[in-house]
């Protein structure tokens, strides 16, 4: 498939990333959730993840979670904003020991879900990062600081879910997220597409439900064995 060239990626994606309206992200700054929305232009996105920025999908918009000093967000901070000084706190639901857990026993995981081997090497290796689902069935519950155990044959490790986001397709999640930090090794984003829509019906569910997103990292602590 031929690929567009940048300056036509730009034009389609102008409809996806619409230019925000200062005066009303102003007044919309802070919605109760203590974030920090941004006006961040769709060729800075990944410089915006890399300093820890995040994606609202209802909102199509880019936004500091609590933790980060936004110094290093100021050039996507609404015009007019104050925010000196501003920090809030650093912990979050995924930096804590589940609830009735010590910090060195963490909490039995709550899903266990199959993953091809090759995939639960990289995220062994620290290469995959992100694992992304169709939005249906026992995966809606899951949630920053829930557990899942990822398993393929007789092998499985446990992984903490850090972040969750929902997208419309499979497409958008990997543009979001980075195709190699979904799929690793993987040449192409057409390729990573295709992979997930290689699963028995995740198409025509994608189309249905819309994706997800899980940010996953290694479980801290011995985990104990589901039903001991």
């Amino acid at each position: 498939m031929k690929r567009a060239a940048p300056e036509q990626l730009l034009a389609a994606t102008a409809q996806k990333w619409p230019r925000r309206n200062p005066d009303e992200d102003r007044a919309k700054i802070a919605d109760g959730d203590g974030r920090v929305y941004l006006n961040c232009p769709f060729q800075e996105k990944d410089e915006a993840k890399r300093l820890g920025a995040r994606w609202e999908p209802s909102r199509r918009q880019w936004y500091v979670e609590k933790g980060l000093e936004l110094s290093a967000f100021s050039r996507w901070l609404p015009k007019g904003s104050n925010f000196a000084g501003v920090m809030v706190s650093a912990t979050t639901k995924a930096d804590q020991p589940p609830a009735g857990t010590s910090a060195h026993t963490v909490s039995k995981p709550k899903l266990t879900l199959r993953i091809q081997e090759r995939y639960l090497a990289a995220i062994e290796a620290g290469h995959k990062t992100v694992e992304g689902r169709v939005f249906q069935g026992s995966v809606r519950s899951l949630a920053p600081g829930d557990l899942i155990s990822l398993s393929s044959g007789s092998r499985s490790v446990t992984v903490q879910v850090a972040e969750v986001i929902r997208f419309r397709s499979f497409s958008e999640l990997l543009e979001v997220c980075g195709l190699q930090s979904c799929l690793p090794g993987c040449p192409s984003l057409d390729e990573g597409v295709r992979i997930y829509h290689s699963f028995p019906n995740y198409e025509q569910l994608a189309a249905t439900n819309g994706v997800v997103a899980f940010k996953i990292s290694m479980a801290r602590g011995p985990v104990p064995r589901a039903g001991g």
